[in-house]
């Protein structure tokens, strides 16, 4: 084989090749050359953006029909100017050869440019993806955050699957082996045990789905800059928290942060902690907490064949699992106003807790319109008849406590997230001297909160189950 460049040549498994050029005019195909015969070969081309190597395309050779070991890519002529790599050869499994993938060691640096440019040397290349990579390790030694102090942050996650490494400047995003689910089966065995008998001989097709049963995934933080170790690792928290958000939505399932490690280069120190969620549901047992045979009963009874009361039992869970206190407006409030709106509260007179009818400055009487009145008519239709509650029931320390000011509250807040209302007086205090009441009431709202606990939310919340809970107990069977 004839070498036609001075640079040494890539190896893997006895393979050497070589690109006659580096340098790909737009319309021009690669040249490839290798110390084998290149039939029934396929490349895979990465090209250098900005911020980091990406896949760029895999396009199959065509053989020189005198030499078997020299091949041309056309498709790499089709891509824009910019730089390239030649990263591995490969092969399909057909019956005339085996798959098998050829890996650059190391991968080959070329170019494409418009037909007008003077072709680059190789080290000129070189040279240029070098001051890339510069450029590259700034931004990253920037960091995020600002402060005296700076520091490097490992997030764990579980239950959220990455199978590629992803670069996104400010942090890292990585696969990592499975947690695995061994105490879900040991809690079974435990049992067995308990009642005399063997633990079950689990298959390995079995025990291999254990071991893979909740995926892990690092975020990797190289720099988060803040004024002590402590705030380094909650801006690497926060920032995290959006990117498993954004995660979750792309590959439909949500995941949980269960430990971070910080680590301060300068100084050597070193941080670390578990994130063990809280158990988020009642932590009464017995007969008020729901553990009542009788009652579970006749709510199956109410579910079974009705798949919109289904929905809403689902909407109420998924609502009270939202960590988020602001998230969790939006969840609770459109389950309400879903509610509302199946149940045609829309239209209806406007009526006052006690069921008088509304009438507007000419006597006609008031319709049932906006969102905030269909949630109120909805309370007062199923939970007023039946004294479940009373307008001043959940009043105690708001200074906004009627249901119908609590009704506007939650209705301010879910639209303050859901929307980014531009009249929020929350989001911009100096609007509280021009703003309308209904702004301005959710703003002082926010003086009730004592010690992180959100009475509005509470509230909220309670008003929602008990809606749910009636809707459940109209479909209860007949006595």
């Amino acid at each position: 084989m004839v070498i036609l460049t001075g640079a040494t040549p890539t190896t893997d498994g006895g393979w050497q090749i070589v690109l006659p050029s580096r340098s790909v005019a737009v319309g021009s195909p690669l040249v490839v050359e290798a110390n084998r015969p290149l039939t029934g070969l396929s490349i895979q081309v990465g090209r250098t953006e900005e911020h980091e190597d990406i896949g760029a395309l895999s396009s199959p050779l065509e053989v020189d029909p005198g030499q078997a070991n020299v091949a041309r890519c056309k498709a790499v002529g089709d891509q824009p100017p910019g730089l390239y790599w030649l990263t591995a050869l490969n092969s399909d499994n057909t019956p005339q050869m085996a798959p098998m993938a050829v890996q650059m060691q190391p991968p080959l640096l070329f170019e494409v440019r418009t037909e007008s440019d003077p072709p680059s040397s190789l080290d000129e290349l070189e040279s240029a993806y070098g001051e890339i990579v510069r450029r590259r390790q700034r931004r990253r030694s920037a960091g995020i955050g600002s402060g005296q102090v700076a520091a490097s942050v490992l997030v764990f996650v579980k239950d959220l699957l990455t199978t590629t490494k992803l670069n996104l400047l400010t942090c890292e995003v990585m696969p990592l082996d499975p947690v695995g689910w061994t105490a879900e089966l040991q809690a079974v065995d435990r049992l067995l045990k308990t009642r005399g008998a063997s633990p079950l001989s689990w298959t390995q097709e079995i025990l291999g789905q254990v071991r893979r049963a909740e995926p892990a995934t690092l975020i990797q933080f190289p720099v988060i800059r803040a004024d002590t170790l402590e705030e380094c690792g909650g801006v690497a928290m926060r920032e995290a928290s959006l990117l498993v958000t954004l995660l979750a939505a792309h590959r439909g399932s949500f995941g949980d942060v269960f430990c971070t490690i910080i680590h301060e280069p300068q100084t050597g120190q070193l941080m670390s902690g578990l994130h063990i969620p809280p158990y988020r549901g009642n932590l009464i047992g017995g007969f008020i907490s729901g553990e009542e045979p009788e009652g579970l009963r006749r709510d199956l009874h109410a579910i079974r064949g009705d798949t919109t009361l289904q929905l809403f039992i689902l909407l109420l869970g998924e609502a009270l699992r939202e960590r988020r206190s602001d998230f969790q407006y939006v969840r609770l409030w459109s389950l309400l106003e879903t509610v509302a709106r199946s149940r045609g509260c829309a239209g209806r007179p406007k009526r006052d807790w006690n069921g008088q009818i509304q009438v507007g400055k000419k006597g006609q009487p008031l319709l049932v319109q906006e969102a905030a009145d269909q949630v109120y008519e909805l309370l007062r239709e199923l939970l007023a008849p039946r004294g479940v509650i009373g307008e001043q029931s959940l009043a105690a320390g708001l200074t906004y406590g009627t249901l119908q000011e609590q009704v506007q509250i939650w209705y301010r807040r879910r639209n303050c997230t859901a929307h980014g209302d531009p009249d929020c007086v929350c989001r911009d205090p100096s609007k509280v001297g021009t703003a309308s009441a209904k702004y301005v009431n959710c703003y002082r709202a926010r003086s009730d909160d004592q010690h992180g606990h959100d009475g509005y939310l509470a509230a909220l919340q309670d008003v929602t189950k008990m809606v749910v809970r009636e809707l459940l107990r109209q479909r209860w069977p007949a006595p």
